[in-house]
């Protein structure tokens, strides 16, 4: 089934099929656009399958989870952004650099080590919003609005 040819007629699932597949490629183009990587590619400029992501924490020296969502939200504004790294689960749909509940955040492009438990800071470009990001044993267990 090709996403050129929706004809007066398809039905329904086939119509719902197609455009899965337009949302598809127009995630992976602007999630590549938003990371700098190359639009027909992996998302990040090293091509290593993981794509990066800016976190903020209060530590100058890497990714140093913060003991509270409070200080996750301080840290974007007076904190260091450091490159975290996503694995998608396979049912979210945000596009590749946008954390969702249930995704995995890793320290290195490798996807080796998961980060630790706690909370990061995110800014959320889409939406223009400070975000707090929960993760226990490398994944994300809720992404909150910092107030």
């Amino acid at each position: 089934m090709s996403v050129n040819n929706i004809n007066n007629g398809d039905s329904a699932s086939g119509i719902r099929e197609k455009l899965n597949e337009i949302i598809a490629i127009a995630n992976h183009y602007s999630s590549s656009y938003i990371t700098g990587g190359d639009a027909g590619g992996g998302g990040d400029a090293g091509g290593s399958g993981a794509d990066s992501i800016s976190l903020y924490t209060q530590g100058m020296a890497g990714l140093t989870a913060e003991s509270s969502e409070a200080n996750a939200c301080s840290a974007i504004s007076s904190g260091f952004p450091n490159d975290g790294y996503i694995q998608k689960d396979a049912s979210n749909m945000g596009g590749t650099a946008v954390p969702e509940v249930n995704d995995f955040l890793y320290e290195d492009s490798a996807t080796l080590t998961q980060l630790s438990d706690g909370w990061y800071g995110w800014y959320d470009m889409t939406n223009m919003a400070n975000k707090a990001i929960e993760i226990s044993s490398g994944q994300i267990n809720s992404i909150n609005t910092c107030a």
